[in-house]
């Protein structure tokens, strides 16, 4: 995974467009990609895919509902309707219930990036199911939902006054008798302008402890109607004193706009072009690599962030500028990832073809999504909707080590055993009512352009499932696996052969990497 020399800059790709590039794309961008998506993507072109990935007209998602075995006194939503506007009952079942739905949409989705937007924006601004609510935490995920290719800035905003954040860094109780500093603090540090280098006491370059503290005073009187799970502001509870900035903000001075003041706070935040290198940045590390050195700070970095900033903090043609670059299509850019837990895990399901149980089978669905999924990926230390902290995952920001974070001589194995249950059909989950997991190797054996060539079989196996060509000795012992099947047992069937090829392939290091 060692890059050097890399170059390439974001000239839109004018390379090969073939079955290579094409999976590297869809399996960046989704959370894993079909064959079937695979073929389409080469034949529809690079443009094309990119306009599908980003179409705005995706459905909207199907809210997440009840389940008998969330049943309780306290549940107010009827058996198989959602409770997203029951808004009176917060509790565990509820939260539980949206991961696995959550899981679920990843699994099932189209060919759209927003799922996978939605996560890298947690991420990027995350709360926690610390937070108690199902409800708030459905608000704030469709919140990201949305608006993952509209406006950074806007989407900053309605982040701010979000019930959710309010909630979870203390927002509702900022008040100007007492200023809460932990909302006004994540603001600068992590979801807009970071720190940068310390020049002194209190002075972080960007931004200086005073700014933290004239920020918290803007947001003081904003709360959360816990009746309606609404935000509100409290015009008592707000510091109408002026509130002055620093020379990182050219000593802006903000007072005397009540519920307004806090875009004003976001509009003085992004007039700072660093907002827009610090987003870029974080971006990058998300769908392209951990490393960035002086050369990808010039020729990536840079540019995407004028454009963002010049753009007035529009998105979807960052998106699309980075996703239609030479730089993202390098070679030495792709296996340069290692898999986080939920792409790892919903990626064996979306290219093994397997069928999650119809969302009218109420628990058998749930049941699987809890066990097999959401509860494996908490093992692999990535619970969805609680990352270890207001900084997200340490995988996306914690030096030098980066990504490499997700594998250890832990959950190294716990993957590898995760992975060949499902080519065995054994259940994943062995809980309640989930529902035995398998790969779909008649499905697959189907979309195959010969079945009776080893050699194009193990071929389009290993096109399928890594990101790069095996060396030719590593691709005959592959093939030996495969024939080896027929040898032991002479009425074996080509399934059977896949699933020997395919537990070999999924044991493999190469496979970890995307």
């Amino acid at each position: 995974m060692a890059r050097t020399n890399i170059s390439s800059g974001l000239n839109e790709y004018q390379g090969n467009w073939s079955f290579a590039e094409a999976r590297h794309l869809l399996n960046r961008t989704l959370f894993g990609a079909k064959l079937t998506e695979i073929n389409s993507a080469v034949g529809d072109g690079l443009n094309s895919t990119i306009n599908s990935l980003f179409s705005p007209n995706e459905a909207p998602n199907s809210p997440p509902i009840t389940n008998s075995y969330h049943d309780n006194k306290k549940e107010t939503a009827p058996l198989g309707k959602t409770w997203i506007n029951e808004i009176n009952v917060d509790n565990m079942h509820r939260r539980e219930g949206l991961f696995a739905w959550t899981i679920g949409e990843m699994i099932e989705q189209n060919v759209s990036i927003r799922e996978r937007m939605a996560l890298f924006l947690y991420n990027h601004m995350p709360v926690t199911r610390d937070i108690y609510s199902g409800t708030l935490l459905y608000q704030y995920t469709n919140l990201l939902r949305d608006h993952y290719q509209s406006n950074l800035k806007t989407l900053v905003e309605k982040v701010c006054i979000s019930p959710a954040m309010l909630r979870f860094l203390d927002g509702d109780d900022n008040r100007s008798s007492a200023p809460n500093e932990n909302f006004a603090r994540e603001l600068l540090e992590l979801f807009t302008i970071g720190k940068g280098p310390l020049r002194g006491n209190g002075d972080y370059t960007n931004y200086t402890e005073s700014d933290v503290l004239s920020a918290a005073k803007v947001m003081t009187g904003w709360r959360v109607n816990q009746n309606t799970i609404t935000s509100y502001f409290d015009e008592k509870r707000h510091d109408t004193q002026d509130k002055t900035f620093s020379n990182a903000f050219n000593n802006t001075v903000i007072t005397g706009n009540g519920d307004q003041e806090y875009k004003q706070l976001i509009d003085m935040i992004f007039a700072q072009k660093e907002v827009a290198r610090y987003f870029c940045r974080k971006l990058y590390r998300f769908f392209v690599h951990y490393r960035l050195d002086n050369t990808i700070e010039k020729n990536i970095i840079e540019p995407l962030a004028d454009l963002l900033y010049k753009g007035n903090y529009e998105l979807a043609p960052v998106y699309k500028k980075l996703f239609k670059s030479e730089h993202f299509f390098d070679i030495k850019i792709r296996g340069g990832l290692i898999k986080n837990p939920v792409e790892y895990t919903t990626s064996l399901y979306r290219t093994g073809l397997a069928i999650l149980p119809k969302k009218t089978d109420y628990d058998k669905r749930f049941d699987t999504l809890k066990w097999g999924f959401t509860k494996v990926t908490t093992s692999l230390n990535m619970e969805l909707g609680n990352p270890p902290s207001v900084a997200g995952w340490q995988a996306y920001y914690s030096a030098p080590l980066y990504h490499q974070k997700w594998i250890d001589s832990v959950t190294y194995p716990i993957r590898q055993s995760y992975a060949v249950s499902m080519t065995k059909g054994k259940s994943i989950g062995g809980k309640h009512n989930a529902t035995d997991i398998q790969i779909n190797f008649t499905q697959i054996k189907s979309q195959l352009t010969d079945i009776s060539s080893t050699k194009l079989v193990v071929k389009e196996c290993i096109a399928l499932l890594l990101p790069l060509p095996l060396p030719v000795s590593a691709q005959e012992s592959l093939e030996d696996i495969y024939t080896q099947v027929k040898k032991d047992k002479a009425m074996a069937t080509i399934e059977q052969q896949l699933q020997a090829l395919f537990e070999a392939i999924y044991t493999m290091p190469e496979y970890q990497l995307s």
